[in-house]
């Protein structure tokens, strides 16, 4: 196993992920969630600080799984954490917004729920929790099936063990689980309802829920996503999309393998997971006072879902395929010059650039696809169509990028002999002497 994959490289980095956890629940429970541009509103600063309270929950329920009888440093500190945590989410004002609106118990109720699952109770705010359930008709919104995916998770982890899996195979049919995504211009917001899909319909991999072939679908898609959100430098989807893996139960393949010692390289040396929000000018002009809520609003979910991915890792190991050289290649050199062409060099290019002739080759099919998002992205269709002219081979007609790029080409020659029909049609409507049908009139004349 590789040494990033270690345990004991996982439990270090896992603490050093709880440690900021520590600090960032600390600042919160003592001076609230910090007010950025989108919070400015008692409603927006509310809606904030929930989420930081669950995710915060989500991370402890996760990290508990990984937290052997041995590791005291982890405990102490995942201790400390509850301890926060249950004065954010067991507050009074906490306690009165599920009294007042009982169709957001259960979202209201996740921090109280996570805590009395790891052994601490709180038998009045449960009765209260409970009582709005009861009552509560559902949500006043239509949820997508990611969300509902959630509330079931909840639902069934926390309530009601024995609650049936038949809603969980319904909801995983009706998500984009079950969909067929075009790699090529799926969006941030679409990877965000696939992985926590991917998460509450597994239980973070304790329940399969997709067949075989369903997993192989998965795990192809993730494979293009994570080369899309690495070279976006969206660390944050990056850790997101390398938990497909582990939840599967599958081996890395090469361009996670080398996503994941990316990021961990990059979070081994500036001690956190930076994303592309942060400015590092803007934060070093902060007077220190100010410094730690700018980092917990602007950096807190990232280091979150690295957490997330080391305590899945722990309980369920997965095994690199960096060397491997598993699956198809591009036959033809790897297009390096759409890569150079842009003007600033991504962290991943330097990370490549010192892999050995050896390694490389694994990597191609990661830099075709990040080659031919980025042609995608600027419009350039003649070099989407060059390019996947090389994929439409047999080997590759199976993946998802594969399919993607033809389908790009599909629809842009549709488009050209459109155009050309509206460049014609405009051209006799104007009457030009060089049209097809004005050069006849000519002749017959």
């Amino acid at each position: 196993m590789d040494a990033d994959l270690d345990a004991n490289a996982l439990r270090r980095r896992l603490g050093a992920c709880l440690q900021n956890a520590e600090l960032a629940t600390t600042e919160v429970a003592l001076n609230g969630y910090p007010k950025g541009a989108d919070d400015a509103s008692s409603d927006g600063a509310r809606r904030a600080e929930l989420k930081f309270v669950n995710e915060t929950a989500l991370l402890l329920a996760v990290s508990c799984r990984a937290i052997g009888p041995a590791d005291d440093e982890l405990r102490a500190v995942h201790g400390a954490i509850c301890e926060r945590l249950s004065a954010l989410g067991r507050s009074p004002e906490t306690a009165a917004a599920i009294c007042r609106e009982p169709h957001l118990a259960i979202e209201l109720g996740v921090a109280h729920l996570v805590l009395t699952d790891i052994g601490l109770p709180d038998e009045e705010f449960h009765r209260l929790l409970v009582e709005a359930m009861d009552w509560s008709l559902g949500p006043r919104a239509e949820r997508p099936a990611h969300g509902l995916l959630e509330s079931e998770w909840i639902r069934r982890r926390y309530l009601n063990p024995e609650r049936s899996r038949s809603l969980v195979r319904t909801l995983v049919r009706r998500s984009i689980l079950s969909a067929r995504l075009d790699l090529l211009t799926i969006s941030r917001d679409d990877l965000y309802a696939f992985t926590h899909a991917l998460f509450y319909a597994t239980d973070f991999g304790a329940h399969p829920a997709l067949s075989q072939q369903q997993s192989r679908a998965v795990a192809d898609y993730a494979d293009g996503a994570v080369a899309w959100c690495l070279d976006r430098q969206d660390y944050d989807l990056v850790g997101e999309l390398l938990l497909t893996w582990p939840i599967l139960g599958m081996g890395f393949s090469p361009t996670a393998s080398f996503a994941y010692k990316v990021l961990t390289e990059i979070f081994d040396r500036v001690g956190f997971v930076p994303v592309p929000d942060i400015s590092i000018s803007e934060f070093s002009e902060l007077p220190s006072s100010d410094r730690r809520p700018y980092w917990i609003s602007a950096t807190y979910h990232a280091e979150y879902v690295a957490g997330l991915l080391f305590a899945t890792l722990l309980t369920r190991p997965v095994e690199s395929l960096a060397r491997r050289g598993t699956g198809p290649s591009p036959s033809t050199t790897i297009p390096e010059e759409v890569i150079r062409r842009s003007p600033y060099e991504r962290h991943w290019q330097s990370f490549y650039d010192g892999q050995s002739a050896r390694d490389r080759p694994a990597l191609a099919w990661m830099v075709w696809w990040i080659a031919l998002r980025r042609c995608a992205d600027d419009g350039d269709l003649t070099g989407v169509a060059a390019m996947a002219a090389e994929l439409d081979k047999p080997a590759f007609c199976s993946t998802g990028l594969s399919q993607s790029a033809m389908g790009i080409v599909r629809r842009s020659v549709a488009f050209d002999l459109f155009a050309r029909k509206e460049r014609l049609a405009e051209m006799v409507s104007n009457g030009d002497a060089n049209t097809p049908s004005a050069r006849t009139g000519e002749a017959m004349s």
